[in-house]
C-alpha cells in the first residue's frame, strides 16, 4: 500500500507541474499524507518561467515561449494553454442569458481544430504520455468525437493508473450499462477502478450500485471523506434525504473548511425546507471562500428558499461566472426562472445546462415543465422522454410523460406511463391517483377503486386534496356495494378536513346513516 500511495504522489506532483491543479488537489486529498516528501521533477528554466506565466493566466505568453520545445511536459504546458487561451476567449464572446436568440449557436473554441491536428501528430509519432493523452481526449470530446475520445482516455489510464482526471472522464463517457459493462472491461486493475465505478454509476443514476462499491469501499477506508461524499450523492440522488444530510454532516464535522460538496448538501436541506441550517451553511461558506462557485451555489438556494428569486439568480450567475461549465448553478437558474415566469429565460438556461451535460435529467426535466408551462404539450413530451430515458427507474420521469399523454388524448399511453410509475415506486400516490381518474373516465369504477384505495393509502398520513379525493371515492365506491362500514371508515376520515371536503363526507355519513 505504500508503494501504492507513493505512486499516487508521485502522480500529484506531475498534475501539478502540468497545471492540472484540480486533480493535483485531489490526489493529495486522497492519500491524506501531509508529512512525506516527495521529489520534484528537474525542470530547465524555460519551463520553470513559462509556468510561472501559466500560474498567472497569461496562456498566451505560455504557447510563445514553449513554441519549440518537443518533451512531453512541455508540449503538454503549451498545448494545455493553449486550450484554456481558447476557452478564454470563448467565454468573452458567451452571450448573456437574456441576450441569446432562439437558434444563435453558442460560441466555441476556436483552437479545437489546431489542438486536435498537432496531438494527432504527437499522437502518431509516439511522442505522447499519459497527460498528453489525456488533454487529447478533452479535446477530441469537445470536438464530438465521443468513440475516440474514449479510446484515448482508456490507453491514459493504462499508461499512467493514477491519473484521476482520465478516470473521471472516463465516468462520463458511458450513456448505459451495456457501455459501461463493455468499457469495464477494458480497464486496468488498480484502487481506481473502484472510483470509477462509483462515479459512473452515480453518472448513469444507478444508485443502489454506487451506495453498494461505497460500502465496499468504506470497510478499508472508513475516515475516507471522497468515499463518503459519494455515497452522500448517491443517498441524494435516490431521494433518501434524511440519510444523505447525515453523511453530508460527517463531512463538515470532519473537514470544516471543505466546501467540495456543500451544493449538494444545500440541495438536500433547499428540499427538507431547513431555512435555518441552510443559513448557517451559507454562512460558513462565505467565511471559508465567498468566491467558490460552490458558495455561490449555496447561497443562490439559501435565497431560493426565502422566495428571493431574483436575489437567487445573481448568486447562481456569480457561480457561472467562476464556472461556466457548472451544470448545478445553470439548472437551479433555470428553474428560479420559471418562478419568475420567465420561459425564455428558463428555456436558455436548461439548453445551457445540456450543452455541459447532455446526460444530467435535470435539465432535461427542466425544459420539459416549461414547455407544459408554455402548453406546448408536444415539446413537453419529448424532452420529458429525453428525462425518462437517462432516469428509467423514477416513477417522476414516468408520471411527467405521462401527463403528457394525458393532454394529448392519447389515453392508453398515458395509463402504461402511469404504470410503470406505480412499478418503480409502489407509494407514488400521484401516479395512481392519475391512474384512478382515467379508469374512472373510461366506466371502470372497480379498477378505478383499487387504485383509489392504494392512492389513499399512500396519502393516509396527508391531510391533502389528493386523500380527500381518493376517500370520498372509496366512501361512495363502498356506499353503493352496501358494505357501509367501510363506507362510513373513509368518509370519517375526513371530518377532520375543512371546506367542501369535510361537508360532503357528512354528508355520505348522513346518506349511511339513513340506510343503516
Amino acid at each position: 500500500m505504500v508503494n501504492v500511495k507513493e505512486e499516487i504522489l508521485n502522480t500529484a506532483v506531475q498534475c501539478s507541474m502540468r497545471g492540472l491543479v484540480l486533480t493535483s488537489k485531489w490526489l493529495f486529498d486522497f492519500t491524506s499524507i501531509n508529512s512525506q516528501v516527495i521529489q520534484f521533477p528537474s525542470c530547465n528554466v524555460k519551463y520553470l518561467q513559462a509556468k510561472s506565466y501559466f500560474d498567472c493566466k497569461d496562456f498566451k505568453k505560455v504557447c510563445l515561449l514553449l513554441a519549440n520545445e518537443i518533451d512531453t511536459m512541455s508540449l503538454f504546458l503549451k498545448y494545455y494553454s493553449l486550450y484554456l487561451w481558447g476557452e478564454k476567449e470563448k467565454d468573452l464572446r458567451m452571450p448573456d442569458v437574456l441576450e441569446r436568440s432562439k437558434n444563435e449557436a453558442l460560441p466555441s473554441n476556436e483552437n479545437l481544430g489546431r489542438l486536435e491536428n498537432e496531438l494527432k501528430i504527437c499522437y502518431q509519432k509516439g511522442r505522447t504520455d499519459a497527460y498528453l493523452m489525456y488533454l487529447y481526449g478533452v479535446i477530441l470530446k469537445q470536438l464530438g468525437l465521443v468513440k475516440q475520445a474514449t479510446s484515448i482516455f482508456l490507453e491514459s489510464v493504462h499508461r499512467q493508473p493514477y491519473l484521476w482526471c482520465s478516470w473521471l472522464e472516463l465516468s462520463k463517457m458511458t450513456t448505459n450499462r451495456t457501455e459501461f459493462n463493455n468499457l469495464e472491461d477494458r480497464l486496468p486493475s488498480c484502487i481506481f477502478k473502484d472510483l470509477y465505478r462509483v462515479s459512473a454509476m452515480i453518472e448513469l443514476q444507478e444508485n443502489d450500485e454506487a451506495i453498494k462499491i461505497c460500502d465496499s469501499l468504506l470497510i478499508d477506508s472508513p475516515q475516507n471523506l471522497y468515499i463518503i461524499g459519494q455515497k452522500a450523492i448517491a443517498l441524494y440522488q435516490n431521494r433518501d434525504f434524511e440519510e444523505a444530510e447525515e453523511l453530508f454532516v460527517v463531512l463538515r464535522e470532519r473537514d470544516p473548511t471543505n466546501l467540495d460538496f456543500v451544493d449538494y448538501y444545500s440541495n438536500v436541506l433547499f428540499v427538507k425546507e431547513e431555512k435555518e441550517n441552510l443559513a448557517i451553511l451559507a454562512q460558513q461558506c462565505v467565511e471559508i471562500d465567498h468566491m467558490r462557485p460552490e458558495t455561490c451555489c449555496v447561497v443562490g438556494n439559501y435565497y431560493s428558499l426565502r422566495g428571493e428569486h431574483e436575489k437567487s439568480i445573481e448568486y447562481f450567475g456569480k457561480a457561472l461566472s467562476l464556472n461556466r461549465n457548472y451544470l448545478a448553478a445553470w439548472t437551479l437558474m433555470g428553474h428560479e426562472y420559471v418562478e419568475l415566469k420567465n420561459t425564455s429565460a428558463a428555456i436558455e438556461c436548461y439548453r445551457r445546462a445540456v450543452d455541459v451535460n447532455s446526460s444530467d435529467y435535470r435539465a432535461w426535466f427542466g425544459l420539459g415543465q416549461t414547455y407544459e408551462v408554455l402548453r406546448m404539450p408536444y415539446y413537453a413530451l419529448h424532452y420529458y422522454e429525453k428525462a425518462r430515458d437517462l432516469r428509467p427507474k423514477d416513477s417522476r420521469m414516468w408520471c411527467a410523460v405521462g401527463n403528457c399523454y394525458e393532454t394529448l388524448k392519447q389515453v392508453e399511453k398515458a395509463i402504461v406511463c402511469y404504470d410503470k410509475a406505480v412499478q418503480n415506486d409502489s407509494n407514488d400516490g400521484n401516479a395512481m391517483i392519475k391512474l384512478a381518474r382515467l379508469y374512472h373516465s373510461m366506466n371502470e369504477p372497480t379498477v378505478a377503486a383499487s387504485y383509489y384505495s392504494s392512492a389513499a393509502e399512500a396519502f393516509k398520513n396527508e391531510e391533502s386534496v389528493e386523500y380527500a379525493e381518493s376517500a370520498i371515492y372509496m366512501a361512495n365506491y363502498y356506499k353503493n356495494l352496501g358494505r357501509f362500514e367501510e363506507a362510513r371508515k373513509f368518509a370519517s376520515s375526513l371530518l377532520t378536513f375543512g371546506g367542501l371536503e369535510r361537508e360532503e363526507a357528512k354528508s355520505i355519513l348522513k346518506e349511511l346513516s339513513q340506510t343503516t
